[in-house]
C-alpha cells in the first residue's frame, strides 16, 4: 500500500512539473512575441498619445503626453502640458484560446516627476498614464484574431474599421483595458493582411517651387518614421512642413524652423483618409550641393517633458518663434490647414488622382477645391 501511494505521489508530482513547466514555456512564448513591439493608444492625428514599449519578460515603459496650449493661466501663458512616464509589469498570463491572453498589470510612475511645476511659461502636470489608470488586468490580442466579437469601444480606437473596413483579423498585437475602454495597438504585423485589397498609390515627390521645402519635404516622405506608424498596403505618406523661419548663412548652408509632420494616407472613394501620423518640431540644417539642397542635420523635440523644454531651447528666448512652434501642433488650426492642404493638393494633381478631399478620423473631410 505505501509503495503503491508512493508511485501515485511520484506519477502526480511530474504532472504538476510538466503542467508547470508547458505554462511557463507558454508565458515565456508569449513575452518573447511582445519583446520589442511599441503599442500605442492615441486618437490619430492629435496633441495626446500613450505609448508602451515592451521590454523583457512581459516588463514594459512607456509614456504620455497631452498638449493642453490654450489652457492658460497666471504665470503659465503658454498653456498646460499634462504627461508622464512609467514603467510596468504583465505577470501571471492566462491563455483564454488560440489568439487571446489575460494578463495582470502593475504599473509605477518612474521617480523623479514633481506633480507640477511652472517653467519657461508653461505648467506641467503629471498625471496617471492615461489608458492605463484604473486597469488590474488586460487582454491581448494576437495578430490574427478574428474582429468579429471584439469590443465595439475597442475597435473605435483601433481605427481598424475606419481603413480597413473589410477586415476580417488584427493586422497586428493589441493590448485592451476593459476598466479604462482603451486600446492599444502595435504596428502592423507582415504576412497578417492580404497585400492586393489596397490601391497602390503613387510615391510622394514634391512639386513646387521651394528648393529647401522641396529637399525637407522628400526627405519626410521617405523617412523611416513613415513606417513606424500603422499602416495599411496602398498607403501613401504624404508630409506637411510648416517651416516658420529659413537662416541662410551664407549661399550654400540653411538652417530651418519648423513643425515638420509625417502623414499616411489611403484612398477611399475620391477621398484620401489620414490612418495615422506624427509630429516633429524642430530645426533641420541644409547644404547646398550643386543646384540641390541635402539635409546634414536634424534636431527635433522629444516626448513628454522633453517636448516643451526642447521647443523652449530651440526658440532660445525668442518668444514669437516658440509661440510658432506652439501653435504648428494643431492641424486644424486654419493657417496650419491651408499648407498640408496646399500639399496635398500638389500631390493628387502631380499624379492625376481622383480625389476631392481629405479626412482625418472623426473630422469631417475637407475639400481640396
Amino acid at each position: 500500500m505505501k509503495k503503491l501511494t508512493a508511485i501515485l505521489v511520484a506519477v502526480m508530482m511530474t504532472v504538476l512539473m510538466v503542467t508547470a513547466g508547458s505554462a511557463e514555456n507558454t508565458s515565456t512564448d508569449l513575452f518573447a512575441q511582445l519583446k520589442g513591439q511599441v503599442f500605442e493608444f492615441s486618437s490619430g492625428v492629435g496633441a495626446w498619445n500613450t505609448e508602451l514599449t515592451m521590454g523583457e519578460k512581459g516588463t514594459f515603459t512607456g509614456n504620455y503626453h497631452d498638449s493642453e496650449m490654450g489652457e492658460t493661466g497666471e504665470g503659465y501663458p503658454d498653456g498646460t502640458v499634462y504627461g508622464c512616464m512609467f514603467h510596468g509589469q504583465f505577470s501571471d498570463p492566462q491563455q483564454v484560446d488560440d489568439n487571446t491572453w489575460t494578463v495582470k498589470v502593475s504599473v509605477e510612475l518612474d521617480e523623479g516627476q514633481v506633480p507640477e511645476a511652472i517653467e519657461d511659461g508653461i505648467r506641467y502636470v503629471t498625471a496617471k498614464p492615461y489608458g492605463l489608470e484604473k486597469a488590474e488586468s488586460v487582454t491581448i490580442w494576437l495578430p490574427e484574431t478574428p474582429v468579429a466579437g471584439l469590443p465595439e469601444a475597442f475597435m473605435i480606437w483601433s481605427h481598424l474599421q475606419d481603413f480597413a473596413p473589410d477586415a476580417k483579423e488584427l493586422p497586428y498585437f493589441a493590448i485592451w483595458s476593459e476598466a479604462d475602454e482603451a486600446g492599444f495597438i502595435s504596428g502592423f504585423v507582415s504576412g497578417t493582411q492580404d497585400e492586393t485589397s489596397a490601391e497602390q498609390l503613387p510615391v510622394y515627390s514634391y512639386t513646387g517651387d521651394d528648393p529647401i521645402e522641396g529637399a525637407i519635404a522628400n526627405a519626410l516622405a521617405r523617412d523611416e518614421r513613415a513606417e513606424m506608424y500603422k499602416t495599411e498596403p496602398g498607403y501613401v505618406t504624404i508630409p506637411c512642413a510648416i517651416i516658420f523661419r529659413t537662416e541662410l548663412t551664407d549661399d550654400t548652408h540653411a538652417k530651418v524652423y519648423g513643425d515638420f509632420w509625417i502623414l499616411n494616407y489611403v484612398k477611399r472613394g475620391n477621398v484620401l483618409e489620414n490612418i495615422s501620423g506624427g509630429e516633429y518640431p524642430g530645426i533641420i540644417m541644409l547644404e547646398k550641393d550643386g543646384d540641390q539642397w541635402k539635409i546634414t542635420e536634424t534636431e527635433v523635440a522629444g516626448d513628454g517633458e522633453d517636448y516643451t523644454a526642447d521647443i523652449e531651447r530651440f526658440a532660445d528666448g525668442d518668444r514669437e518663434l516658440a509661440d510658432s512652434f506652439f501653435a504648428a501642433a494643431d492641424l486644424d488650426a486654419e493657417a496650419n490647414q491651408a499648407i498640408r492642404t496646399r500639399f496635398i493638393k500638389a500631390y493628387v494633381e502631380a499624379n492625376g488622382l481622383d480625389v476631392t478631399a481629405y479626412q482625418d478620423f472623426g473630422w469631417d473631410p475637407v475639400s481640396l477645391k
